[in-house]
Order: structure tokens, then sequence, then C-alpha cells
């Protein structure tokens, strides 16, 4: 009780920001000490809790909302590990989201049953008797307060009793983190899930067989593979000649013909569905009696052909960062970039499973938690300020894309309203007058907004990009002064 009237009064009438990670400290501390096993460090207990507060020092650093997203993945896949219901993200999931929705229906149930129990139970043994007190104690304060707002007069006899923290919103939001914790803390493991996981296996069954196995047999199955294999890695090792051709001798000095944009992104089009398309036919082939010695040969090219797919993926990125180096960062390359950190790590997984003769299932299940882990590292960036420093700061002014600049609004509004004082002709040249009318309205407008936002919020929804922004905004507001006067 007294941990969610804590956090209630950290996020009651708050934005989300330091409250979050204060009420995750106060999260685990509580399990941990309320916990009635023991809790056993693993690796993967670790792993939950860095990426728990990982997410939430995301929303305070950078304040995306996607973060919070990933704040609720990471506590209910901790929650999961800690009661040991599940070490497998997808399966973590379900189990967290399944006990939030049961919240509202255990803490019916439980009561009633408990209310329906406590004939047989003594007095001074039954944890349940301070529902003697607080739920009284709450009838009480309701209508306590409820006639306060009726009569004046009352009001005058009865306000040396402050009830003014109570509302209708801090009540409401009080009874949904009620219903939320409940859930989590007597977590449920769902034996349906239990089940279908242990059936799931590491290691693939070599005795295994299938319809495409008996149509066409395991040696016509395997010429088709080396074949194909061998196949595929002659084409692969022949655009890699090709590509680290371009890199080396057209990518240092490009001349004006030069198509940077199509000449990535058609890579990166390719790359995309060949590494689907890699993934699926190996784990197409490699399904049965293909890892066990007799196919030995086949495993082998297929894992020549799999490093060259990664290969691939280190010239496209070559490629990625040369466009980055003449034309600047956009979020188109910045994903391009995570894109490919993304498909090298399934390309990597797909090849340990392969050596290993390990199942579909152990692949999906290391790539969903290895893949959910950059997505969290991944709210820990500012990448709006990153682009617009990078921009500003390593191309000249001519290759600088300032109508692409305005759009990240918030972090360009500082850069380029000292860059406007700095180089006014060049400025005025690069954007429109209507242009910068507009950045100079939208930048007081959001100096003014951020203002009002301090004065009316506390420390419980600090985040440190708000504070570092107000201030490059401060800073650039007497530049700003100077320009519309002029």
């Amino acid at each position: 009780m007294l941990l969610i009237l804590g956090i209630t009064n950290l996020h009651f009438e708050e934005y989300f920001g330091l409250n979050i990670l204060i009420s995750t400290l106060l999260f685990i501390i509580y399990h941990l000490i309320t916990s009635k096993h023991t809790v056993h460090y693993s690796m993967h207990w670790m792993m939950a809790l860095g990426l728990l507060f990982c997410n939430a020092f995301a929303i305070v650093l950078t304040g995306h909302s996607a973060s919070f997203i990933w704040f609720i993945f990471a506590l209910f896949y901790f929650i999961s590990i800690h009661y040991k219901a599940s070490a497998t993200f997808p399966f973590a999931l379900a189990h967290g989201f399944g006990n939030f929705f049961e919240g509202v229906y255990l803490l019916y149930t439980d009561l009633v049953l408990r209310f329906q129990k406590q004939e047989n139970q003594s007095p001074k043994n039954s944890p349940y008797q301070v529902l003697i007190y607080v739920i009284p104690t709450l009838i009480i304060l309701l209508f306590l307060k409820l006639y306060q707002a009726a009569d004046a007069t009352f009001y005058a006899w009865t306000k040396f009793i402050n009830l003014d923290w109570i509302s209708w919103p801090f009540l409401a939001l009080f009874l949904i983190l009620t219903i939320f914790l409940y859930g989590i803390n007597h977590f449920r493991a769902n034996e349906e899930l239990i089940k279908m996981e242990a059936k799931k296996k590491q290691y693939i069954d070599v005795e295994q067989t299938d319809r495409l196995h008996h149509f066409l047999g395991f040696e016509t199955e395997s010429k088709i593979a080396l074949t194909l294999f061998i196949t595929l890695s002659l084409l692969l090792s022949l655009y890699l000649i090709i590509d680290l051709s371009v890199i080396i001798l057209e990518l240092p000095a490009p001349d004006t013909n030069f198509k940077y944009s199509q000449f990535l992104h058609q890579g990166v089009a390719s790359l995309i569905l060949s590494i689907i398309l890699v993934i699926l036919l190996v784990n197409l082939v490699f399904r049965g009696r293909m890892n066990t010695d007799a196919g030995n040969r086949v495993k082998k090219i297929a894992l020549f052909w799999l490093f060259l797919n990664l290969m691939m993926v280190v010239t496209t990125a070559i490629k990625n960062h040369e466009y980055i180096i003449h034309w600047g960062l956009t979020y188109k390359r910045i994903g391009v970039h995570i894109y490919l950190l993304l498909a090298a790590i399934g390309l990597i997984l797909t090849w340990i499973k392969v050596r290993k003769g390990e199942t579909v299932w152990v692949l999906v299940r290391k790539t969903t938690l290895l893949f959910y882990t950059c997505f969290s590292l991944n709210g820990l960036m500012n990448w709006d300020k990153l682009i617009v420093n990078y921009n500003l700061t390593s191309l000249p002014a001519e290759q600088v894309d300032f109508h692409y600049l305005a759009v990240m609004q918030d972090e360009a509004y500082p850069r380029l309203i000292a860059y406007y004082a700095e180089h006014p002709l060049a400025a005025q040249a690069m954007l429109s007058a209507e242009e910068w009318d507009d950045l100079f309205i939208c930048y007081n407008w959001k100096r003014n907004q951020l203002r009002m936002k301090n004065l009316n919020s506390t420390w419980r929804s600090f985040t440190i990009y708000e504070y570092d922004l107000l201030q490059r905004l401060e800073a650039v507001y007497p530049l700003y002064l100077t320009i519309i006067q002029s």
C-alpha cells in the first residue's frame, strides 16, 4: 500500500522523467525485500535488471516516447525472470502481460476468498487484519472530502484535516496502479505457456523427417543444397569483388555524376530481401538429417555463404558511412546503420545455429532478446542533436541541407539561430525569409513552453534532455532578439 501511494505521489500531475527512475528503484527494492523465494542472480536476471534501468534512464536522458514502451516490456521481462516463470523474451512478455490483465480479477477474487477464510483464521495471525482498518479509513476520508466540498461551514470546521492532496484524478491513478502492481506482485506463471515452452527443443532431431525428405530423399536433397550453396557463394563472391572495387576506386573521390542515393539504397533494398531469404533458406535446408556428419560438406559451404553475406553487410555499411561523410546524417542513414547491425546479429546467430545444430526456436529466442537490447540502447541516443551538430560542424555550408535540419525543430533552433547570427547572408541564401520567420516563431514558442512546463511541474518530472535543451534555447535568446529587431 505504501509503495503504491509513493509511486502515485511521484507521478500524479507530473510528466514522465526522474519519477520513472525512482519508481523503478522502489519497485526493485520492494520485490527483493518481500520475495518469498531465494533470488538467483543469474546472467538472465542481471541482464533483465540492466534492461529495466536502461529504459528507465533513457526516459530521463532523452525523453523518447518509445522508451516508455520498451520500459514496460523490460518490466514484464524482469518480473518473469524474477519469479522464474520464463527467461525466454517472447514467453516472458506473455507472462507479464497476462498477469497485468489478471490484476482486476485477482484483486477481486483474492479479497473475496480471504474474507471467506477469515472464520478459520486466528485474528492475530491473519495478514489481512489491516483491511479492518484500511477500508473504513478510506471510506471515511472519501465521505469527509465529499462533505467538505458540499458545505462551506462544515469545511471551515474541519479544514484542519487537510485533504487537498486527495482528488478524483489522484484516486483514479491510485486505483490503476493498485491493479497494475497487484497483478505483478501476485505473479502467477501460466502453466500452459510453461508447457508450451518446455516442448521447444534446443537441438534439431536429426531423425525427424517430413514430406519433402520422403519425396526427394537425403542424397538428392544434399546434391541440390550443395549445388545451390556453391552457386550462391560464387555469385555473392562476384558481387563483393565488384562492390569492393567501387568502394576502393570510386567512393573516395566520386565525380559529380556519381549517384550516392541510388547506389546505396538499391544495395540496402537488395540486402533486406537477401538476408531474409538467407535465413529462411538455411533453416529450411538444416531442419533435420542434414545436421549429421553425412551433411558436413553442405554445412561447410552454407557457413561460408553466411560469412559472405556478413561481408555484404560490411560493404554496405562502408557505403553508408561514405554517404554520411559527403552528405551528412539523416534519420534514414542512421536507420540503415541500425538495420545493418540487426542484420549482422541475425547472420551471426544463424551461423551459430547451423554450426551447433540448434532449432529455429533457439534462433528466435536469441534474436528477439538481442534485437530488444539494441532498441533499448537506441533510446539512450539523442539522434536529433547528433544530426544537427554533425551536419553543421562536419560539412561545408553548401552541402548542408538546411531544410532537413529545420525539420529537427527543437534541437535545430539553437544551432540555426547561432548560425544565422554569425552568417546572415549565407543563412538567408539557404532558407527563404518566410521559413526563417516560421523557425523564429517556433523557437520562441518552444522556449516559452519549456519555461511554463518547469513552472507547472516539480523535480519529479525532471529530464536531462529538456533541462539541457532549455539551457541552449535560453543561451541564444539574446541573438534571437537581435535578429528580429534588425
